[in-house]
């Protein structure tokens, strides 16, 4: 036996390692599973969220087409006050 073969034996799984890791799922924490009032409150979350952004798309673009005319002044001379009449 070389010593290549000594060092894979050693480095090689035993019958019960392979065993025990037989079954991949134990070997990863299990995930919490979402419950229904969880997943109710991310659809209404999306949802508001959408409404909202849509609503500020909706206001902005009524804005900029409903600009108000600008109001003409009236001319004032800062001198009135120095004139003669």
């Amino acid at each position: 036996m070389t010593r290549y073969d000594i060092r894979l034996r050693r480095k090689a799984l035993s019958k019960g390692q392979i065993e025990r890791h037989m079954d991949f799922k134990g070997l990863y924490p299990k995930e919490p599973k979402e419950g229904k009032k969880a997943r109710w409150f991310r659809i209404l979350a999306i949802v508001l969220a959408a409404l909202a952004i849509g609503a500020m798309m909706y206001a902005g673009v009524k804005r900029i087409r409903d600009k108000p005319k600008p109001v003409p002044q009236e001319d004032v001379d800062i001198f009135d006050e120095f004139k003669t009449q």
